[in-house]
């Protein structure tokens, strides 16, 4: 009998720890590919950001140009 009370109480335990080690394991999944689609989106966002410096580059170089050649005309 006591043998018994004691299987069953090993095998619940085995159970217990089975159960948390498979949803340690989902988790582990889950951040993974959240960290990956964090990851994923700040090269998206890092890529615009440069975009959006280079353009507004390129305008300020238009202005100067027209500025420039605004000036020759009138000089």
């Amino acid at each position: 009998m006591k043998n018994e009370y004691f299987f069953y109480i090993v095998s619940f335990l085995l159970a217990v720890f089975f159960i948390g080690y498979v949803d340690a394991q989902e988790l582990e999944e889950e951040y993974c590919q959240s960290l990956e689609v964090y990851q994923q989106e700040s090269d998206r966002q890092a890529a615009l950001e440069a975009e959006i410096r280079d353009l507004y580059v390129f305008l300020i170089q238009q202005k100067k140009d027209i500025a420039e050649a605004e000036y020759k005309a009138n000089h």
